[in-house]
């Protein structure tokens, strides 16, 4: 079961589309909004990774909240997710595991070229995008699968993320990203290790 509380605003600063050709702050637009999730482990990612496990500690309920703002080219994003109680329960290494999932993101996008008219940021022309993202109690448990103990259910713990994108034709897009990562330490059950990652996109949209 979900419920969502939200609220949308817009304006554009009493000024005529036409004359905000310039503008780095106008036409604005608000989008916040609050969810309430009965279980967070019944999302696709937990519930692959902690299937065998959520009998232990049953239902998680969650919060999640974002907020997406438009000021004139720029994008900006925020979201927060967070478990409301923590589940525990015995790994297939024998480890107690206590563990409240949350994450945290922010996003600031910026598209060139931009017009008054454009609806949303990065869908058309030339953008760039930056995005960190940091993730709690997400640094994996153990499993006995038929390969042997394996670990799962993890995400870094930071990611720094930067894209580039280009829209090359009416319905096609390339885009560049590099991410850097950085796993949960030794300690918390991750490695601590660093990672980056180069990653060329192509989309056609018919």
């Amino acid at each position: 079961m979900n419920a969502r509380l939200g609220y949308q605003t817009s304006g554009r600063c009493g000024v005529p589309f036409e004359e905000l050709k310039n503008s780095y702050a106008c036409p604005w637009a608000f989008d916040v909004a609050v969810d309430f999730l009965s279980s967070v482990f019944d999302s696709n990612f937990l519930q692959d990774s902690y299937q065998t496990f959520m009998p232990q500690f049953g239902r998680i309920p969650g919060l999640s909240a974002h907020l997406k703002s438009n000021f004139g080219p720029f994008l900006l994003v925020l979201e927060f997710d967070a478990a409301l109680k923590t589940a525990r329960f015995i790994d297939d290494s024998g480890r107690a595991i206590s563990m409240a999932p949350a994450t945290w993101q922010v996003g600031l996008g910026y598209q060139f070229d931009w017009n008054p008219w454009v609806e949303t940021i990065g869908q058309q022309g030339t953008f760039v995008a930056l995005g960190y993202s940091q993730s709690r109690d997400l640094a994996g448990v153990t499993l006995n699968t038929t390969g042997g103990l394996a670990r799962i259910g993890f995400v870094p713990q930071n990611r720094l993320i930067a894209t580039a994108g280009e829209w090359i034709l009416e319905g096609g897009r390339i885009a560049l990203e590099y991410s850097h990562d950085w796993d949960y330490s030794v300690s918390k059950g991750g490695t601590g290790r660093r990672a980056d990652g180069f990653f060329l996109s192509m989309m056609y949209n018919w």
